[in-house]
């Protein structure tokens, strides 16, 4: 993780509100405003409180070999799912979550999802239910310390001195672009002034 990841979030976030400044034809002073407020980042943060945990089947498929190479396809296996939320920036959150993206990835809703396979029976085995639910609870403290890692960096990022350097960057950009538009709309025989 470096402050690369951090600005670019933060130049998402801030070219998101350029967009809808220039929608609604704010005048400069509310349009810098705008970007200013806007292009601060989050710390990411799991919902742990919000853990939601299901169990079902899963059939293999070809390729799909989640201990290695011991079963074929069509063999079925017990699932148990996990499903957390997640709050912060989205491209922040892909790039600093520990996930494998087959059997724990970030889904379109910023939800954490993971899951563990096993040809074990699970109902009325404790053992097993306690060691999944121990394993899920490791998990989720590693993500939690991995987002502690940017804590400090982000609060960093976060300072007046570092909003106004990605501030004037895009203001820069936007003026450019207005600039090169102007430029070929003069040069454009067939466009009426």
């Amino acid at each position: 993780m470096n402050l690369d990841i951090t600005y670019r979030a933060a130049k998402g976030n801030a070219s998101r509100m350029i967009k809808q400044a220039n929608n609604q034809q704010l005048q400069d002073t509310q349009f810098a405003e705008t970007v200013r407020l806007h292009s601060s980042i989050k710390a990411p943060k799991v919902e742990r409180d919000k853990l939601k945990v299901e169990s079902g089947i899963h059939t293999v498929r070809n390729g799909d070999t989640p201990f290695g190479s011991g079963y074929k396809s069509g063999d079925q296996l017990n699932a148990v799912s996990y499903t957390v939320p997640l709050s912060g920036d989205k491209s922040l959150l892909e790039a600093v979550t520990p996930v494998d993206g087959r059997n724990s990835w970030i889904d379109e809703a910023n939800n954490l999802r993971f899951r563990y396979l096993t040809d074990k029976s699970i109902t009325g085995n404790e053992t097993l239910v306690k060691e999944l639910k121990d394993t899920a609870e490791g998990y989720i403290t590693k993500v939690e310390q991995a987002y502690e890692t940017v804590k400090s960096e982000i609060e960093s990022f976060n300072t007046d001195t570092l909003k106004n350097y990605v501030l004037e960057t895009l203001l820069a950009e936007s003026g450019r672009r207005e600039t090169e538009s102007s430029t070929l709309k003069n040069l454009n025989p067939n466009t009426s002034n």
